[in-house]
């Protein structure tokens, strides 16, 4: 009997977070998700006008953020952790693993990566990107999202594709991670913490690498990551996590929302300067409402987009 009912704890997510058709999917993981989106957006919104909401604060040359920084290292945690309860306790191919998370991550990032194109074109940048995209290798840093592993940030196109060069490099590092966490929980928890502190303190005090390092180094995160995957594997919170509350309907629009986080992420940041010209028709709250809808609008053609071009590749490696 205590097999079976800790055998339902283990996949109580697996089940039902995962799968964004099932009724009783959890609603609180999607809550955290949009909750600390919104704090990413807030940041850059307040940070486009100029306001202190926008500022950075912490620990100078150790953990020093912005709102929105605050919003990924929690996004980085509740990674980790949904994937560790959804993997942590099953046998998988390292190689299908990883290829559907790049089959979740690029091909939304590859069409908001088009559309920022677009968007920098539109506003009289044309010249901006003939010139970018004339070298190969800025070609391949936009295509794979890996522009601050090269010391350029987010690149010139789309600020926020340094967070896609880091989550699939955390991404190829949870398998190891996972096992090494299982066996040795406290061991390897405690050393990637000390890992995180030398990193950061080294990074920060020393001007060895460029463009805030203490964001995009992989060592600078990895106790992010491990932190998500040890709660996971100390049950922390699961209780918590499993309560639902709300209507079906409101289930289902927050699922919608938390859905739409990525795209929006991504998204949101080169759309900034189309607040700048609702400004000019409309007093700030509204022209904040109005680019806010236009951000869900392009996140859900985002979404749109790749489900019609890419639900075919999904099929193969679902197979």
């Amino acid at each position: 009997m205590r097999s079976v009912l800790k055998e339902k704890e283990k996949n109580w997510i697996s089940r039902s977070e995962i799968d964004h058709k099932s009724e009783n999917r959890y609603i609180l993981p999607d809550l955290i998700r949009i909750t600390f989106f919104s704090f990413v957006v807030t940041s850059h919104i307040a940070g486009f006008l100029n306001h202190s909401i926008g500022g950075f604060f912490g620990i100078k040359n150790f953990y020093w953020v912005t709102l929105g920084g605050i919003g990924v290292t929690f996004y980085i945690i509740l990674s980790a952790f949904l994937l560790e309860i959804r993997y942590g306790n099953k046998k998988y191919s390292y190689y299908q693993f990883i290829i559907k998370r790049i089959r979740r991550i690029y091909p939304i990032y590859w069409i908001a990566l088009i559309i920022s194109i677009l968007i920098t074109m539109g506003i009289g940048n044309a010249d901006l990107v003939a010139a970018h995209f004339r070298y190969p290798t800025n070609i391949m840093m936009s295509i794979t999202g890996t522009y601050a592993f090269f010391g350029l940030w987010g690149g010139p196109i789309l600020g926020t594709s340094w967070f896609v060069g880091l989550i699939i490099v955390l991404y190829l590092c949870f398998p190891v991670l996972s096992r090494a966490i299982s066996k040795y929980p406290v061991s390897t928890f405690l050393f990637m913490f000390l890992v995180s502190i030398l990193s950061r303190i080294v990074t920060g005090t020393l001007d060895i690498l460029p463009n805030r390092p203490l964001d995009w180094l992989i060592t600078n995160r990895i106790f992010e990551f491990c932190l998500g995957i040890y709660l996971a594997r100390r049950k922390v919170f699961v209780t918590v996590l499993k309560y639902n509350f709300g209507s079906l309907r409101f289930r289902k629009i927050i699922s919608h929302l938390s859905e739409m986080s990525f795209p929006a992420y991504l998204i949101h940041y080169p759309l900034l300067p189309v607040l700048h010209i609702y400004k000019q028709i409309a007093p700030l709250f509204l022209s904040i409402i109005f680019y806010l809808t236009t951000t869900y609008i392009m996140s859900f053609f985002i979404l749109w987009t790749e489900k019609v071009l890419f639900s075919p590749m999904k099929r193969i490696i679902a197979k």
